[in-house]
């Protein structure tokens, strides 16, 4: 029953899909006495015992297994009239060749069943063409730090800020990773499940693409051949207020054996992970003490001198207490994976493997940088997100199928692999006010307001014949009436905003009404700085994106028959990737508002021809009559009618929307254009209800319901990527090359704009003149686009060929210099036809996207110069799909006139990097090694922001555009010490400059007044200085112990300390001149001329290992440990304040624009200048801009 409830874990959990990480094993057999090769001797190659696959030596000795995962294993060979030899923990790397020569003694030499050797990985690698590093699995668990980023921190040419990775001057977004060579993007599993993470900075082999920074290639632990398992609970409780509590459990094991061999393993883990704050701060943060909160939220507001103000600006720093911890910013994770391996025959094996996780946390708005924390961090939103993924991987050796002594292949072509594979992942993604959820009408809602709509009277309505009417007023209208109010407890604080208001107040003394209340300056304090007590979390958002993927890999080998030792190991393949990105989003708390706006929409005034009674108008004693309700319909809404249909209203009746609860109304009561057209809700691949859906892009402007209302659906973002690639590596002697080409091909699947500047069909040069006479010029061109005076006369201003202006005499020009500060005015070719017309035809403004085809060579070798140096070198073309800004729906373009100020561009073509490095390996000893390496990037076609003036309506947006280049050049350098009596270390150092046009996609848009920028600066993630150390002294046990001793015990046994440390230079940022609030402006030098402080980060890691033998030869086996990060407790800065270049003050209080703010807060009779200081301190003493706290960690492992 275990077996099979086993069976079924391993494939409810789930994974993805891409590359498999695999290399090759080489070596030769050698008689030790003789030193001939052992021909015909079998070599097996075992994984937690189980065997994986295996071959036979030829004539020569010499063996060659490809096509094996990257992880660790057990080789076995034997020899008849010899002894069996093991080697335990041989390293495989990805797409590397490892080598293991093994000498063979004698049967006579060797009384156990086995020689075991432990497998030491080489100082130099003899086919190394890449730039990176492998952390094995024993090292991952020394080490101080378990994130991603602090594991591989000490790499060189990488750098890693607050999880962020730049590899070698790229951008964060440029570096993938890689999951069993799988590419993710959800979530990367337990650091526990760690066996191997290999760091490619460089070289990287063409099976990887759609990269251009590095590859961060994970492999996970897998099945045993024995029952194993683990347990690791961690806490940091006893030491702090950030409750870090973590634990990790696995099991592993065979579900099915055949003569004695597991068939079929599996392994599942677990962790759990709960923290109350996920990012804690160096410094403090600022909150209101219980009481004096409770007394605002009761009585937020209240009357100085006549004139109503906000009570939190009497807050004094008595009124504060300072936390060490980030309140009410909790995350509880869970993460399950799983991987079964069924081994159908030596051949043929197949893995399934998966994972799922589930993150809650609480978070601060605008990441913490911002107001909310001082009197609402008790109020902070949730994010809810979900992560699982699937894989299957089929893998047929061909010709492999038997490893016994004689059965060598003497073919020129061997090793015949094939692998299919095919897999699913599906993230999704939740945000929301963690008291109102998904009920979207609690979020603007205070109340009930009780409104009569009362006879409005005034002067008659003009008439032809005033004798038909004859008297001085006229009934004119409706008007809404407040007659009282009710608070209902959904958010009761900002009920209290209202709460001094007496019966019979008029409408506009209330300070919150439902709907209306985010805008109200009462809702801030202290001028602005700090949200005032209640605040809600304007926003319900919901999103999920999947990903498919199918892909074929094929490799073989090719041996000349005259020199098997230098083998051919061809590798080609393909990949076909289908993504689906759903998003749904809505800023619910004005939905009262649009509500109150669209009720009594269809009632426009009264009808004088229906006279339905009289009122007495009193100055005149006269009975004046009374008109019926003259009403339209409207056919694009929907709000007026439905609400009426729910509570049995006719539809020339008014209706007191305010007189409702949340439950009673519902989203489906709007049409979509009610929604839409209000800024409020954003979409794709849902309808305006957030309900998924299949359309495409031109059903948007054709879709509707089933009472014919347009629905406007959007379709979801369905990029397709397909990639081949084929690669050849071989050693000629003892030199190795590798040869390899990819394609890719990414189609956007979905429509571009045909013209950046008007949505709308323009004539064309050739076509404007031959409809209204004339000639163009001939240097516009025929398919130049028409600007005239104006479309009743039309008079040719100018032309435009792309970005290209000319005069209207055919002069190139530029936008600006033609029209100044003037409107354009396109020639259209029908004026009355905008975008949003019913009858616009999509295809006038969009075209196809053109699928974007790239070929990406990728050349390395290397060559021994000695036994003891190695020389290597590469040079790659790599290219990324545009990674950022490049979805723009229809809705986007639909909603295009309407005041927007910036675009994504669907058109974006993949940004491009080129690499060149070369680099040298030299072993110092048999203990040490050093490897130094100089680079140089080119980056191309990086997105970066543009303005475009000059367009139609509109006046300028801001767009992207492929417009950023850089370069990067650098140099590192390793030193790796092995184990030398206690002491193991690697020391690594790299020298950069990394410049560029822009840093990220919006990195100059305030810039955008200097037009595109051509001229190079320091990119914000340049570092000149990195400096890494990993030192670990540890003490072995048994004859091995080497430390002291008390009372004849060895008390440091299996016993060590891991330190790790990090010193980096500052990095680059713009100075300004004039302080302004938390920031600065007016540049002062170059643009990121100046420098950040150097940080320095020492970490480590204690621990004793304890073992208990069992009767059956295993053990039960328990570490204690101890984790110490930032164990100086140094303040590292990671921003700065422009205007003075310290973390700790933005300079304006003491600047001129702070006196005047001061000498004007003496205005306030709430506020003195000392409370506004201390307030203002409270905002700008952010603790994100500092690295983490000293921080200490317990725990213990159990293994079996």
């Amino acid at each position: 029953m275990v077996r099979y409830l086993l069976m079924t874990l391993s494939f409810l959990i789930f994974s993805s899909v891409g590359l498999s990480a695999q290399g090759t094993l080489n070596g030769k057999v050698t008689e030790k006495e003789s030193g001939l090769g052992a021909i015909g001797a079998t070599v097996l190659v075992k994984r937690g015992g189980v065997q994986i696959t295996g071959g036979v030596t030829d004539f020569d000795g010499n063996y060659s297994i490809p096509n094996l995962d990257a992880g660790t294993y057990d080789v076995e060979i034997t020899y008849i009239g010899f002894a069996s030899n093991r080697t335990e923990g041989v390293i495989i790397y990805d797409n590397r060749v490892v080598k293991l020569d093994v000498e063979l003694r004698p049967d006579s030499e060797v009384l156990e069943e086995f020689e075991v050797v432990g497998y030491k990985v080489p100082l130099i690698e003899v086919d190394n063409t890449t730039g990176g590093k492998t952390v094995t699995a024993e090292e991952i668990a020394n080490l101080p730090g378990k994130s991603i980023g602090s594991i591989i921190s000490t790499v060189a040419g990488v750098a890693s800020v607050d999880g962020n990775v730049n590899v070698k001057g790229s951008r964060s977004n440029a570096t993938d990773y890689y999951v069993d060579g799988i590419r993710v993007s959800g979530s990367l599993p337990p650091q526990t499940e760690y066996e191997q993470i290999q760091v490619l900075t460089g070289g990287i082999s063409a099976q990887y693409g759609d990269v251009t920074g590095g590859i961060i290639s994970i492999i996970t632990k897998g099945p045993q051949e024995y029952y194993s398992g683990s347990l690791d609970v961690e806490t940091t409780t006893i030491f702090d207020n950030y409750n870090y509590n973590l634990a990790a459990a696995s099991f592993a094991g065979p579900l099915l054996k055949k003569n004695g061999k597991s068939v079929l393993g599996f392994r599942v883990s677990g962790q759990y992970r709960a923290q109350d704050d996920s990012d804690p701060p160096q410094g403090v943060y600022q909150v209101l003490k219980d009481d004096v909160l409770a007394d605002l939220e009761a009585n937020p507001v209240d009357y100085y001198g006549g004139i109503l103000r906000q009570n939190a600006n009497f807050v004094s720093n008595e009124d504060i207490v300072e936390l060490d911890y980030n309140p009410n910013s909790g995350v509880r994770d869970m993460f399950y994976t799983g991987k079964l391996d069924w081994r159908i025959s030596k051949a043929i094996d197949v893995t399934a493997s998966g994972s799922y996780r589930v993150n809650n946390r609480r978070f601060l708005p605008g990441g913490g940088s911002g107001g909310w924390t001082l009197m609402n961090s008790h109020n902070n939103p949730m994010q809810d997100f979900q992560n699982y993924r699937v894989n299957f991987r089929f893998r047929h050796r061909l010709g492999q199928s038997d490893y016994t002594a004689g059965a060598e292949n003497n073919s020129i072509v061997q090793n015949i692999t094939y692998i299919l594979q095919g897999g699913f992942e599906r993230s999704n993604n939740f945000t929301y006010d963690a008291r109102h959820e998904d009920r979207l009408f609690d979020y603007g809602y205070v109340g009930q307001f009780d409104y009569t709509f009362n006879p409005a009277i005034g002067q008659p309505f003009d008439r032809e014949d005033p004798s038909i009417y004859p008297f001085f007023v006229e009934h004119r209208g409706f008007s809404q009436v407040l007659t009282g109010y009710t608070p209902m407890g959904i958010n009761p604080v900002y009920e209290n905003y209202n709460a001094d208001l007496t019966d019979g107040a008029i409408e506009s003394e209330y300070l919150v009404r439902n709907g209306n209340f985010l805008s109200q300056p009462i809702i801030s304090s202290f001028n602005g700085l700090h949200n005032n007590v209640g605040a809600i979390y304007n926003s319900y958002a919901k999103s999920e994106n999947d990903r498919i993927t199918a892909q074929a890999n094929v490799s073989f080998q090719i041996v000349p028959k005259n020199n098997t030792a230098n083998r051919h190991n061809v590798k080609f393949g393909a990949m076909y990737e289908q993504r689906t990105s759903r998003s749904w989003s809505i800023a619910p708390v004005r939905l009262w508002q649009i509500a109150e706006q669209q009720v009594n929409r269809n009632i426009i005034g009264v009808d004088t021809s229906m006279i339905v009674g009289d009122t007495l108008f009193a100055q005149t004693g006269e009975l004046i009559p009374l008109y019926d309700k003259a009403t339209i319909d409207l056919p694009g809404n929907s709000f007026y009618r439905k609400v009426r249909d729910a509570f049995g209203i006719s539809l020339n009746e008014y209706v007191n929307v305010h007189g409702y609860t949340p439950d009673q109304l519902s989203l489906d009561m709007f049409s979509s254009s009610e929604l839409t057209t209000e800024g409020i809700l954003g979409y794709r691949g849902y309808d305006y209800l957030g309900n998924k859906i299949t359309t495409t892009f031109d059903d948007f402007f054709t879709s509707r319901d089933a009472d014919g209302l347009r629905t406007f659906d959007v379709p979801a973002y369905t990029p397709n990527y397909f990639a081949f690639f084929v690669e050849d590596k071989f050693n000629i002697e003892d030199i190795y090359f590798s040869f390899g080409l990819r394609m890719d091909r990414f189609d956007a699947n979905t429509k571009v704009a045909k013209d950046l500047y008007v949505l709308e069909e323009v004539y064309t040069a050739s076509d404007y003149h031959a409809a209204f006479g004339g000639e163009a010029p001939s240097t516009v061109g025929d398919e130049a686009k028409v600007y005239v005076t104006n479309l009743e006369q039309p008079q040719v201003v100018a032309y435009r060929n792309g970005d290209t202006w000319f005069t209207a005499n055919g002069t190139e020009s530029t936008g600006a210099q033609i029209y100044g500060g003037q409107t354009v005015q396109p020639m259209y070719t029908n004026p009355d036809v905008k975008i949003t017309s019913e009858d616009f035809d999509p295809s006038t403004a969009f075209e196809d996207y053109v699928p974007q085809v790239n070929f990406s060579p990728r050349l390395a070798f290397s060559f021994a110069i000695s036994d003891v140096a190695n020389f290597y070198a590469h040079y790659d073309v790599m290219v990324q799909r545009p990674a950022s800004n490049n979805i723009l729906t229809p809705l986007n373009y639909y909603l295009f006139y309407e005041g927007g100020t910036v675009f994504n561009n669907p058109n974006l073509r993949p940004e491009r990097t080129i690499d060149y490095e070369i680099g040298f390996q030299q072993k110092l000893n048999d203990r040490s090694s050093i490897k130094m390496s100089a680079y140089y990037r080119e980056l191309r076609d990086m997105i970066q922001s543009r303005l475009l003036t000059q367009v139609a309506i509109l006046g300028q947006y801001t767009t992207y555009d492929n417009l950023d280049f850089g370069t990067t050049k650098g140099f590192t350098f390793y030193y790796d010490l092995r184990r030398t009596k206690n002491i193991q270390m690697q020391l690594s150092y790299t020298l950069q400059f990394a410049d560029g046009t822009g840093s990220d996609a919006n990195s100059t848009r305030g810039l955008a007044f200097r037009g595109v920028q051509r001229s190079l600066y320091p990119l914000n993630f340049d570092e000149r200085h990195r400096f890494g150390l990993n030192l670990d002294y540890s003490y072995a046990s048994g004859k091995k112990y080497n430390g002291p001793t008390l009372f004849g015990r060895d008390i440091f046994a299996n016993a060590g300390v891991n330190l790790q440390m990090n010193a980096v230079s500052g990095r680059p940022y713009t100075k300004k001149l004039v302080p302004v609030e938390r920031g600065g402006t007016f540049t002062l030098g170059s643009i990121n001329g100046a420098r950040k402080p150097w940080t320095f980060q020492l970490d480590s890691r204690i621990m004793k290992n304890f073992s208990i033998e069992r009767e059956n030869g295993s053990s039960l086996n328990f570490q204690v440990y101890m984790r110490v990060s930032n164990i100086l407790n140094r303040f590292n800065v990671l921003n700065v304040y422009s205007a003075t270049g310290v973390a700790d003050d933005d300079g304006f209080l003491v600047s001129a624009n702070g006196q005047s703010q001061l000498t004007a807060i003496d205005s306030d009779p709430t506020l003195t200048q000392e409370r506004y200081i201390s307030a203002y301190n409270w905002r700008m003493l952010n603790p994100n801009l500092f690295s983490q706290p000293r921080r200490f960690f317990i725990g213990t492992i159990f293994s079996f």
